[in-house]
């Protein structure tokens, strides 16, 4: 024992809150069997219809989108590149609750803001190649075999901003599910570059949606279930993004331009 740095040696276990427990699902897209591929031009939107688990919690800061990147022989992967350009949410009943348009200009922005330390170490991950040297990483810039990759949603009811347990067991299902995320894919463009003078393509496979559960007891929801049934209201605070473009007058060479930021 003297020989185990003391940092290492753990306290006194703590016990868990009984009654509650962590669990990891893995939710695939809707209206579509086995490894179905995704392109910007055929079969462009991924949907996943999220189900109202019973006694059941999401925890959005452990929960993100895992799919294989694939491009052609002739694909690079452009700085930053990010495969979604718009994010819709909605409710078991049709209601649309989120809807990001240029989605991927948002993911940019909040990418730019991350330290050179944190954009190295999700490097791998998140494929941005900005944060490794290229010279000794192009196999992770051309990915024509394919390369497992992560994206976590900048989405304000079931992104990483939501600071909340989203508490998907007390959703009205109407339809058998509590939400529906649909994500529209990018222009090839925008994703890949050429090596040659031919436009290069990419695709995404084996996408599914990666989802952790905070679990809750039978005894812990009849709780719930009985301040709901008198009149409680289950709060969920979030924050949301729009994009406002405006076309400027190809006139003059000037342009003055008016932001104001609402904090």
């Amino acid at each position: 024992m003297e020989a185990i740095p003391r940092g290492l040696v753990s306290r006194d276990m703590i016990k868990m809150i009984p009654g509650i427990k962590c669990l990891r699902t893995n939710i695939l897209p809707s209206h579509h069997s086995g490894n179905h591929q995704f392109t910007s031009t055929a079969s462009n939107k991924v949907t996943f219809q999220i189900p109202s688990f019973p006694n059941s919690y999401i925890n959005t800061k452990r929960s993100f989108i895992r799919f294989v990147l694939k491009t052609s022989a002739n694909g690079v992967l452009v700085p930053q590149a990010n495969p979604f350009r718009r994010l819709l949410l909605k409710s078991s009943r049709g209601q649309v609750l989120e809807d990001i348009d240029n989605y991927d200009v948002l993911c940019r922005l909040f990418q730019n803001m991350k330290t050179k330390q944190t954009l190295e170490a999700e490097a791998v991950s998140t494929k941005d190649i900005r944060a490794v040297d290229v010279g000794k990483n192009f196999s992770k810039m051309t990915n024509a075999s394919g390369q497992l990759a992560k994206h976590t949603l900048q989405s304000g009811i079931l992104g990483d901003w939501q600071e909340y347990l989203v508490p998907v067991s007390s959703m009205v299902a109407a339809s058998g599910y509590a939400f529906q995320l649909e994500l529209f894919l990018n222009e090839d463009a925008k994703v890949v570059g050429s090596t040659n003078t031919n436009a290069a393509t990419y695709s995404l496979e084996e996408v599914s949606f990666d989802v952790e559960l905070v679990e809750v007891s039978d005894a812990i929801m009849a709780d719930i279930n009985s301040e709901l049934a008198n009149g409680t209201q289950i709060p969920l605070p979030y924050k949301s993004w729009r994009s406002h473009q405006t076309a400027l007058s190809g006139a003059g060479t000037e342009h003055k331009i008016d932001i104001m930021v609402l904090v």
